[in-house]
């Protein structure tokens, strides 16, 4: 399985996926639309989008392949890596690469961008829903019929009576069944679609539990290193560490940054809902730029640099 229907199955599911080095993939949620100059409605569908500064690992793409592919966290992590650098490669010399069927990727003056596919929709409620028409917005044929004399449209004009009244009645009677019974229909279908995935989210959620605890768990750890943290001044540029989908992570993140001496701390959720992450806070940017650019060096190269007042 590669690497875009993997996050595209994850797309169904969940409104993030990050993948590491790379970028996020984003999927939010728009209403039904009315065209007025079509008169078609569209139904409501998951928005693509990509976000280029998202490269912190949070672990669920990597858990998942794990899960699906039957690999160990390391594998599946090693496994993601190689297809990153690929993409990469990919991008540097061809300057677009098709994504499966998600969209495509290019490359505009070393910067990313995504198209994302306009036929493909991964809301789960919209599933078997295609764009229809508004009742009575076509228009009537014309159609040009010899004219007629006035006595035969007095004839065409006057109602005939139906010899079989209650073919009408029961016509419609069938036609009343069918709809009910087609409508029960999509209503039980819908019921068992959604238990399904509830009980599936349930159960992926135990898994990427277990997992994301052994995220931060060192085999043979070195021994610990105490380094007394030096209070920074706090100000409007901010180096951020990483974000991450689970709160315990975040917090497992800034207790290792302040082991290492960094004067770090959470500053909340942000527009995605993932929990930031900092190395330290500084009054001036050039102060902060001189930072980062140590921390990329020597630390994580996929820091970055937060302009916010918190």
């Amino acid at each position: 399985m590669s690497l875009d229907q993997q996050i595209k199955d994850l797309l169904y599911r969940h409104d993030c996926v990050i993948i590491p080095g790379f970028g996020g993939i984003l999927a939010q949620r728009q209403s039904a639309k009315i065209h007025e100059s079509t008169q078609n409605i569209a139904p409501p569908y998951k928005k693509i989008s990509f976000n280029a500064q998202l490269k912190q690992d949070d672990g669920l793409l990597v858990n998942y392949i794990a899960k699906v592919s039957n690999l160990s966290y390391e594998e599946a992590k090693a496994k993601v890596n190689r297809e990153v650098n690929d993409l990469i490669n990919s991008l540097e010399k061809y300057d677009e690469v098709c994504f499966g069927s998600l969209g495509n990727f290019k490359l505009d003056q070393n910067k990313v961008l995504f198209e994302a596919n306009p036929t493909i929709n991964l809301l789960t409620e919209a599933f078997g829903l295609t764009t229809t028409q508004l009742p009575g917005s076509r228009k009537p044929a014309v159609i040009n019929l010899p004219e007629e004399s006035k006595q035969e449209k007095e004839k065409t004009l006057q109602p005939k009576e139906s010899k079989f009244p209650f073919l009408r009645v029961a016509s419609a009677s069938i036609i009343f069944l069918g709809i009910a019974g087609f409508l029960g229909y999509q209503q039980l279908k819908q019921e068992v679609n959604n238990h399904n995935l509830a009980a599936q989210e349930a159960a992926n959620q135990k898994v990427e539990q277990k997992i994301q605890e052994a995220t931060f768990a060192l085999s043979n750890p070195l021994p610990e290193i105490v380094y007394k943290v030096k209070q920074a001044p706090r100000g409007n540029y901010h180096i951020v560490a990483g974000a991450f989908r689970e709160k315990e992570n975040a917090s497992k993140k800034t207790q290792q940054l302040r082991t290492l001496g960094f004067p770090a701390r959470e500053i909340g959720k942000n527009q995605y809902g993932l929990h930031q992450v900092i190395y330290a806070s500084y009054q001036n940017r050039s102060e902060a730029l001189k930072a980062l650019k140590t921390i990329q060096t020597t630390k994580e190269e996929g820091a970055w640099l937060l302009v916010k007042a918190l």
